[in-house]
């Protein structure tokens, strides 16, 4: 009697393992990492992902500031994924802005558009985002 237990019990602790690492792995397909690229064209700076891409023109930008990402804000709207925040968001510093900030950014791009709405840009590598930053120098500087 107490084999025939310790066997179903075993055999539902199995069947409750392979669900939770089922379930794991749909999560995983269902929300994989999604990698924050950023590009300079000759009139604007372009931000993409699998799933998005936006275009903001040089002409538009009112100012640029390279500094330490903030965490620290409340989801509003489009998606916010285990490894990015991409979408619209609020906290007290900016207000309502759009982010494209991978979780693994220290630093990130704030842009002010001329339109009063913030951009905030933190790639992958924080040398990927320095980079950006001087990039958008330059090309703000020949406008």
């Amino acid at each position: 009697m107490k084999k025939k237990i310790i066997i179903i019990l075993s055999s539902c602790l199995a069947i409750a393992v392979l669900c939770i690492v089922g379930i794991l792995i749909y999560i995983h397909c269902l929300f994989p990492p999604r990698k924050i690229e950023a590009s300079l064209t000759d009139t604007e700076l372009v931000v993409t992902n699998d799933y998005f891409l936006s275009r903001y023109k040089y002409d538009d930008i009112e100012s640029i500031e390279y500094k330490e990402t903030i965490y620290d804000n409340e989801f509003i709207d489009e998606i916010k994924y285990s490894d990015s925040e991409v979408g619209i968001f609020y906290n007290d510093i900016y207000g309502r802005y759009e982010s494209y900030v991978s979780k693994k950014s220290k630093h990130s791009v704030v842009i002010l558009l001329k339109k009063n709405v913030y951009v905030v840009i933190g790639l992958e590598k924080d040398k990927d985002t320095l980079s950006l930053y001087n990039g958008l120098l330059e090309y703000l500087d020949k406008s």
